[in-house]
């Protein structure tokens, strides 16, 4: 049985489920465990979402549920005492003090305090736990620490488009040649029914006006790429011609995909370079350039030394470099010195 139809099968045959997300999760990962929820949820099966490290405030355009930042709150206190010829006759507690006394009254004798155990223990709430982004069973059990394990009682299926350090999940998806996690994730909800698609998970896999798998595809390869330049508020990206070639995606889909990366960055600057398909392979490239911010007179500012032409929110313009490295390189020094 394939790795994909392993994961169907435990996902149809438990309930709930339990979505796990690294501590810093990208936009890939949680865009893909989001889309993932909420298609659970209109496949009827209960499920949580777990981000340890709460959720990204830079993401907050994707769609929210209510989600959980630790299992604490699921855990009980476990007292145990040796069964004995002692005995527990009653077990009781009163409030008292703004405390909470537990009484455990032996039928004979006395408890010694040194014959007391405490510890905590977590009856899952769930039967199913799928991770996404964990190189490793190390860096899962870090989220889990204060229930170890709770690793070892359920089931587990991991999802990664990159090699694993090791096989730690009952079911390892892991598609090194995906350059999307969200794309492995939507392979599993199709299999579950392309009618869970609704709105819901389509934005949260960036699916947004009924696009493509290759429109996400192009878009997962610009995440794994998009930088950030702090201290300028400058967010940049670059397409080689392979990236369009690969998805079979037109350079004519840029805009619709600078417009969600401006979302993803958060940024007020995105800078976009991208090599511009020629009928003549052994030609020239021709590097095209974007720069999208909604501060028009920056924009007009910005125009005055790198030529181009300003469409709505976005200065486009042509590179005088025929590298692509060499002219991101050149225009981030230019915007670096201007802005």
């Amino acid at each position: 049985m394939l790795p994909l139809e392993e994961a169907i099968e435990l996902i149809k045959k438990n309930n709930p489920v339990l979505l796990v997300a690294p501590k810093d999760p990208n936009g890939d990962i949680l865009g893909g465990l989001l889309g993932l929820f909420f298609a659970l949820e209109n496949y009827q099966k209960k499920a949580d979402i777990l981000l340890p490290g709460g959720f990204p405030e830079k993401f907050n355009f994707l769609p929210r549920p209510s989600f959980l930042t630790s299992l604490s709150s699921l855990s009980d206190l476990l007292i145990s005492v040796p069964e004995n010829e002692r005995g527990i006759d009653e077990l009781s507690y009163e409030k008292k003090g703004g405390k909470i006394l537990i009484y455990l009254t032996p039928k004979k004798g006395t408890i010694k305090k040194e014959e007391i155990e405490i510890s905590s223990q977590i009856n899952p709430p769930f039967q199913l736990l799928i991770s996404a982004g964990f190189q490793n069973l190390k860096s899962l059990e870090e989220i889990f620490e204060e229930n170890p394990n709770l690793l070892s009682q359920v089931p587990i299926i991991n999802i990664n488009n990159k090699v694993l350090e090791e096989d730690f999940g009952k079911v390892n998806l892991i598609e090194a040649r995906s350059p999307t996690v969200s794309e492995i994730i939507l392979s599993i909800i199709k299999s579950l029914g392309e009618n869970l698609i609704d709105q819901k998970v389509a934005a949260s896999l960036y699916l947004k006006e009924n696009k493509s798998l290759n429109y996400l595809k192009l878009l997962g390869r610009a995440l794994a790429r998009l930088k950030y330049w702090e201290e300028k508020q400058i967010a940049w990206v670059s397409f080689p011609q392979e990236d369009f070639r690969k998805t079979e995606i037109q350079t004519d889909f840029i805009p619709s995909i600078l417009e969600n990366l401006k979302e993803i960055s958060g940024y007020p600057l995105l800078l976009t370079l991208w090599e511009e398909s020629k009928s003549n392979p052994s030609s020239q490239k021709t590097i095209k350039g974007s720069i999208l911010s909604k501060e028009k007179q920056l924009l007009e500012r910005l125009s005055q030394d790198i030529k181009g032409e300003i469409k709505e929110n976005k200065l486009i313009f042509d590179s005088q470099y025929s590298d692509l490295k060499e002219a991101l390189l050149e225009t981030l020094i230019t915007l670096g010195k201007l802005i």
